[in-house]
């Protein structure tokens, strides 16, 4: 086949090892979801809603996010579009989460006209008073 030129090839290398969002990153099953809106602490801001609840028992100092983005909120690539900028909220500013913790993210239609240092600025607020509420 055709091969890249040398800097690509390394940019591509980086990329993929150093900005993934990891599927151990993910909430996946539908009781995970359903323990963290029963258990869980809720922040709501004007865009979206959060909800976090720290798993002490956990083995792994994981942090996870779940997305819940319906179809209310409106068809596919809106909803994929509000997927994709909290997972890369989520990417670049998991460390200010506690360890251990489910992060569940509704976000609402108001998301769509926000831009995202707006949406940024709501998520960091949120994710500190998760920090400061334990």
């Amino acid at each position: 086949g055709t091969s890249l030129p040398l800097d690509i090839a390394i940019l591509r290398e980086k990329s993929v090892s150093g900005f993934g969002f990891k599927s151990k990153n993910r909430i996946h099953k539908r009781d995970e979801f359903q323990s963290v809106k029963q258990k869980g602490k809720r922040v709501r801001t004007n865009h979206f809603l959060a909800q976090v609840l720290i798993d002490e028992e956990r083995l792994t100092t994981e942090r996870r996010i779940g997305i819940i983005a319906t179809r209310r909120l409106g068809n596919a690539v809106k909803r994929n579009r509000a997927k994709r900028v909290f997972r890369e909220l989520f990417r670049n500013h998991k460390e200010i989460l506690p360890e251990r913790c489910d992060l569940v993210i509704i976000p609402h239609s108001t998301f769509f006209s926000q831009s995202y240092p707006t949406l940024e600025m709501d998520f960091l607020h949120a994710c500190k008073r998760f920090k400061t509420d334990r």
